[in-house]
């Protein structure tokens, strides 16, 4: 075939295309051909019912790139993605990584398409809704938009059309009238694919060439198939905007071409397919091998589009949504993914899906699978569908005012929508709801979120109840039209409405049982006390703490908070809180406040460390060498309980070294409580006298508890830095006192604990009420930490990670959070944990609590070990190049570090896998993960095989250290290492 032009084969594998089967066996294909061409009376006919008479002149000549070459072939292949002997077909003519397809008019779903995104675009809502009731992702397309194509310009990679869908033999639009939207939508490299029916119909297959846009096409070795170039067409001017939008009120020019600053990347270059095909599937590999450059400037003369000015303003939040390999919607709640986990929810609608960040994270995590369909709508303009056009998936415009395009018994178990309600004007409130409720199943959920309403978003609206004008913003409404609707919503900033169906209604289709929400309460009990059960999403209602009735908060306590007594030393006649006796029960509790979480309990000897570990809890054994310091960070822990008995038997450190690195990591409005051994009299208890830094104590109504100020203490120093790192090197100065920028908001206020118990437990609650301005200038003099860094180099960033109220670790993988719940893992050590990210997101998915015990170490200095106090959470400073502090037999099921191996050098690697193996369980799995190896970070290192000096990095080191321990490996930029014990 060397007369073909050398367009028509876009990718090695199409050589090896199988031939169609339709037609039988004919031994002179050519002559068949011929015997099957029509009379030219009737393919007159043909072009005018079909509506391309007026688009084909007698005298017209395809253009030169469409024209038959001079020798034509003796033999022309046509594909039949529709027949059953395809198979994988259409995946040889076009490359291993084309992965979105629209099929037009394609009414059931054929082999051809199995292994792509495909949605179905059916102009019949019979075939519509057979497609979506099959678990494809289904539109039907009404009359009223026949004109157009509701996708975005270059965002599909390709495009199916079945031209019996089409007038006049059917009920559908004309072949005219979409031709150019299907031009336009094609991705670059892109393939327009049509079904092969029957080869009579070949002559309007070649009725472009009175198209000038159809010079962007050039043949393959398909007669039925064509390939987009890779950049814009000569000849041809470019557009000046995009060729759609939801309101469907543009027409498309067919004199211009979409705007492309430089040719596209192709999707079947042979390079680009093996960084796609590297990951563990084509959605994951398509996702992390975005081409940013295609997403910007997608306008001409220097105009900007959504995504030019997002990247502009906020180029953080631009990274880690939308270019990121690892992408997070922190606006989904985790008790959805659950559901889905569990099964109970199948069919999902993104309702304003933007740049497809959600199908993103489903598909990194592993649950888009499990969901039969997944659809998605909604974009501010076309450059933001073109990320999803990128990233290998599919959204498209639409105006949730009107009726959704789906068929009319089409039903999804969740609807989502975030950050879009806002922009709803009062008259299309109710009825934006109602499109959303005509396809939300029984029991189904629809999910809404927003930012806390604005001034502007406030409008004068007539109140169905009284007949009142009132103010009202978008939350009101829902509120009102849930009442109209007799369903049940929950939450403020985040609304949950649970659709509850008339008595008598069909089976449920959503994602409760027939007859018990996911609290276990019978649904006749929730329409009686609705208050209490809210279906899935719910939060529960908050129990009082026992004992709560007599809770002393310390702020009413003798000598009340930042009143530092001069003569802390021997405790007075009042009463002794017995911490570790068993009739204590809740007394702690009481002696502090409902929203304290981290304890310390300190203690030495391995024994109890080990018994501690084995009972399911994190323990910790300070070995001699470390006596001088505590490796947690300055202000970091709620609570600390120290015993005496401990201090005086010779295996601890001295009272007199330890007190001030005590007084040192305790949170303002903090507790330091002395446990009560049966033992020790009141006389014995450690007095303060001479250490300067007990000035930020005061006394409490216990002679065993004291309080730690709000702020700093007068007339005393502040430190120059924080008093620990993981060299453990320093020694704490007990003439300063941890620098605090402003009083700290105290954790026994009033209003602080109404707003920590207002979620669903005592995590949560802290980790969504942390305190920015407690984390940022931790030293004196404008000095600079890590959380002021990282703050005014990446914003977006640190928000999201750090200080986000649903923190998201994109390393963590989903295989392990599903082992968590099954039992599968209890054990769980984060090496190099920072923020506590990892726990926070464990603690929102509700996995923590599945964990006994789960524990943390590393971060990069003291600021960043605030991050975990605020968060109510505890990690210590270690350098695990030396053995870890756990007594010998405790032993971890996982061992988790994400982005810190790049750090070690040579000489440290075997040392670090060492010390983690001491501590990994038989058939644990330690899981490593950074970025690419980067050329700083390659070492000359001595082979352990050949005894040559070689050029390594640390995960060569990890391959060669686990076949001399025989382990198992598994990945590359992800490794995961099983640990075999030997018999």
């Amino acid at each position: 075939r060397s007369d073909w032009p050398a367009s028509g084969a876009s990718s090695p594998r199409q050589m090896e295309a199988p031939r169609s089967t339709r037609g039988g066996s004919c031994p002179w294909r050519r002559l068949c051909l011929v015997a099957l061409c029509l009379p030219l009376s009737f393919l007159g006919y043909l072009l005018q019912k079909s509506g391309l008479e007026q688009m084909v002149s007698p005298s017209a000549v395809l253009p030169e790139h469409l024209q038959e070459p001079a020798s034509r072939p003796s033999v022309r292949d046509y594909l039949d993605v529709l027949g059953a002997a395809c198979g994988d077909c259409l995946r040889s003519a076009t490359s291993r990584v084309h992965r979105s397809v629209v099929a037009i008019g394609v009414a059931e779903a054929p082999p051809a398409f199995a292994s792509y995104r495909v949605y179905y675009f059916n102009f019949a809502e019979q075939a519509a809704a057979a497609l979506f009731h099959a678990g494809h992702s289904s539109i039907w397309w009404r009359e009223e938009y026949f004109h157009v194509l509701p996708f975005a310009d270059l965002a599909l990679d390709v495009v199916v059309v079945n031209l019996a869908a089409l007038a006049p033999a059917s009920s559908g639009p004309t072949w005219s009238a979409i031709l150019l939207h299907v031009l336009r939508t094609l991705r670059p490299s892109g393939f327009l694919v049509f079904a092969q029916l029957d080869q009579m119909v070949e002559p309007l297959w070649y009725a472009l060439d009175a198209v000038p846009l159809a010079k962007i096409l050039s043949r393959t070795r398909y007669a039925n198939v064509f390939r987009r170039v890779d950049g814009m067409a000569p000849g041809l001017s470019a557009c000046d905007s995009c060729g759609s939008d939801m309101y469907f009120s543009k027409a498309v020019n067919a004199t211009c071409q979409p705007y492309t600053k430089q040719p596209f990347i192709p999707l079947d270059d042979p390079a680009f397919q093996e960084k796609v095909l590297q990951w563990k599937s084509l959605g994951e590999g398509r996702m992390r091998q975005i081409t940013e450059q295609h997403l910007l400037e997608t306008l001409p003369n220097g105009e900007r589009a959504w995504t030019d000015r997002i990247k502009k303003q906020v180029p953080g939040w631009w990274k880690t949504n939308y270019i990121s390999k690892t992408p997070v919607k922190p606006e989904w709640p985790a008790t959805l993914t659950h559901l889905i986990m569990e099964g109970r929810v199948k069919r999902v609608l993104d309702a304003g899906a933007g740049g497809c960040t959600l199908e993103g994270m489903l598909e990194h995590q592993g649950y888009l699978r499990k969901l039969s369909p997944f659809m998605a709508f909604g974009a501010y303009d076309c450059s933001m569908l073109r990320i999803c056009g990128e990233r290998g998936m599919i959204n498209f415009f639409f105006n949730w005012h009107n009726s959704l395009p789906f068929c009319r018994s089409c039903k999804f178990d969740v609807i989502f929508q975030a950050e879009g309600m806002h922009h709803d004007q009062p008259e299309h409130w109710h009825a934006t709801l109602n499109n959303f409720d005509e396809h939300l199943a029984c029991d189904g959920l629809m999910y809404l979120t927003d930012h806390e309403c604005k001034e502007q978003e406030y409008h004068q609206v007539r109140s169905n109840k009284t007949g009142l004008m009132v103010r009202m913003c978008w939350r009101d409404a829902v509120s009102e039209w849930v009442k109209l609707k007799g369903y049940h919503v929950s939450g403020l900033a985040k609304m949950t409405v649970h659709k509850r169906c008339a008595d008598g209604s069909a089976v449920s289709e959503g994602p409760h049982e027939k007859d018990e929400n996911v609290s276990g309460h019978s649904s006749e009990t929730s329409r009686e006390k609705p208050e209490e059960v809210a279906g899935p999403l719910a939060t529960a209602p908050q129990q009082q703490t026992p004992n709560s009735a007599q809770a002393d908060v310390s702020s009413s306590a003798d000598g009340g908070p930042g009143s530092a007594s001069d003569t802390l030393g021997q405790a007075s006649a009042g009463e002794q809180l017995d911490v570790l006796a068993a009739s204590c029960g809740h007394c702690l509790r009481s002696a502090t406040s409902h929203a304290h979480r981290s304890v310390l309990a300190i203690g030495v000897t391995e024994d109890v460390a080990s018994a501690i570990f084995e009972a399911g809890q994190p323990s910790i054994l300070w070995r001699r060498e470390h006596f001088h310091i505590l490796p947690f960070a300055d202000l970091a822990i709620d609570i600390i309980v120290a015993g005496p008995a401990t201090f005086s038997s010779g295996l601890a450190p001295q009272w007199s070294d330890l007190l001030p690195q005590i007084l040192r990591i305790l949170r303002p409005s903090g507790f330091l409580v002395f446990a009560q051994p049966a033992d020790v009299s009141e006389q014995q208890w450690p007095a303060f006298d001479g250490i300067p830094l007990a000035k930020v104590l005061s006394k409490t109504r216990y002679a065993n508890v004291f309080r730690r100020i709000d702020g700093m203490a007068s007339g005393y120093p502040p430190c120059n830095e924080c008093g620990t790192d993981m060299s453990f090197e320093k020694k704490t100065d007990a003439t300063c006192q941890p620098y605090i920028k402003h009083p700290f908001v105290a954790l026994d206020s009033k209003t602080f604990q109404e707003q920590i118990l207002r979620s669903k437990n005592l995590a949560e609650g802290r980790m969504k009420h942390i305190v920015e301005e407690h984390l940022l200038e931790v030293l004196p003099n404008g000095a600079l930490e890590w959380s002021d860094r990282i703050k005014a180099q990446v914003p977006e960033w640190w928000k999201s990670n750090y200080i986000s109220k649903t923190p998201v670790k994109p390393e963590w993988p989903i295989t392990f959070s599903q082992w968590i719940g099954t039992g599968k893992v209890k054990r769980v050590l984060d090496a190099g944990a920072g923020g506590c990210t990892l726990e926070a997101m464990l603690e929102h998915q509700g996995h923590a609590s599945k964990l006994s015990p789960f524990m943390a170490f590393g971060a990069y200095d003291c600021s960043m070990l605030r991050i975990c106090g605020e968060r109510g959470t505890i990690n210590f400073f270690w350098n695990w190049h030396n053995p870890l502090p756990f007594c010998k037999s405790c032993k971890f099921d996982v061992i988790f570090q994400a982005e810190g191996m790049h750090h070690d050098k040579g000489d440290d690697w075997h040392g670090t896998l060492n010390n983690f193996d001491q501590h990994l369980a038989c058939n644990g799995v330690m899981y490593l993960t950074d970025h690419e190896c980067q050329a700083k970070e390659y070492h000359l290192v001595r082979n352990n095989k050949t005894g040559k000096m070689i050029k390594m990095c640390w995960r060569d080191a990890v391959l060669e250290w686990a076949a001399l321990k025989g382990y198992q490996v598994s990945g590359t930029l992800y490794m995961t290492v099983q640990k075999h014990c030997r018999l």
